[in-house]
């Protein structure tokens, strides 16, 4: 699985060489500026290696998701959702032959729908199969509240 401190060191040796890797690097710094990253509990990288979509990065700490993006003017948007403000959870599991995909959708007090989706948010097989993983340890989660 892909881990948190893997990917912010992989941006932040590569930002110099591809404006991307630049931009992603700047969501990760951001982030560890406002928080200790040995508290994160849970990451989801979504959109990682899709084309034509900007990497999200999910963490979830205590009673909390944080929510990082790069945005068009080389800013970074940070979000702080809270988990007891999730007023509806909705997992769903897709069979594709033997196959199965999972997605979570969290909807919040202020209409806010987070999405997480296995199937949708990576490319490759694999990098699916740890973002099923990961849906998993969400919803297990947030069954323990």
């Amino acid at each position: 699985m892909i881990e948190y401190s893997e990917l912010s060191s992989y941006f932040e040796t590569y930002k110099y060489y591809d404006e991307t890797s630049g931009r992603y690097s700047a969501i990760f710094s951001n982030i560890e500026e406002l928080i200790d990253t040995d508290q994160i509990k849970i990451f989801y990288p979504k959109n990682l290696k899709v084309v034509d979509k900007d990497l999200e990065v999910f963490l979830i700490l205590d009673g909390k998701i944080l929510y990082g993006k790069s945005l068009e003017n080389n800013d970074v948007e940070i979000k702080v959702y809270f988990l007891k403000d999730i007023n509806d959870i909705t997992y769903k599991c897709s069979w594709y032959g033997e196959d199965s995909f999972h997605k979570i959708s969290l909807k919040f007090n202020s209409d806010v729908i987070l999405e997480f989706d296995s199937m949708n948010d990576a490319t490759s097989y694999s990098r699916r199969i740890e973002l099923e993983m990961v849906i998993k340890e969400i919803i297990r989660m947030l069954m323990g509240l």
